[in-house]
C-alpha cells in the first residue's frame, strides 16, 4: 500500500477557520455522560485542535487562526450541557495557550469567537 502524503499546493495560509461544533444536553450524572462527552470532545475539542496542531506548519506570518468557543460558558456555569462546556471551555483553553505560543508566528492573531 502506497502511503500518501498531505502536500498543499501553498506554503502557507493566510487564514485557517475552524467552525465545526457541536451540541448536547445532559448533566454530570446522566448515565451516558462519558459517550455525550466524547461526542462533543469530537466535534468541538479536537476539531479545535486539528486546526491548532496545523497552524504552526500553515499558517502564514501575519496570519489569522479562528476556533469557535461559546459565550454561555462565560455567563454561568452550563449545568444543562456540562460535556457541551467542557469541551467549548478546553477550546478557549485552546486559544489562550496559541495567543501566547512561539508555537504560532508572533505576528499573528488568534481568535475564538463567541456565538
Amino acid at each position: 500500500m502506497h502511503n500518501a502524503k498531505l502536500t498543499p499546493t501553498l506554503n502557507s495560509y493566510d487564514t485557517m477557520i475552524c467552525v465545526t461544533g457541536g451540541f448536547t444536553i445532559g448533566s454530570v450524572k446522566d448515565k451516558d455522560v462519558f459517550v455525550k462527552f466524547e461526542k462533543m470532545d469530537k466535534m468541538n475539542f479536537q476539531s479545535a485542535l486539528l486546526t491548532a496542531h496545523l497552524a504552526p506548519k500553515f499558517l502564514d506570518e501575519k496570519g489569522f487562526l479562528m476556533l469557535t468557543g461559546a459565550a454561555a460558558v462565560f455567563q454561568s456555569p452550563a449545568n444543562y450541557a456540562f460535556a457541551y462546556g467542557m469541551t467549548k471551555k478546553a477550546t478557549h483553553a485552546l486559544a489562550l495557550h496559541l495567543d501566547e505560543s512561539v508555537d504560532i508566528p508572533k505576528t499573528s492573531t488568534v481568535c475564538c469567537i463567541l456565538p
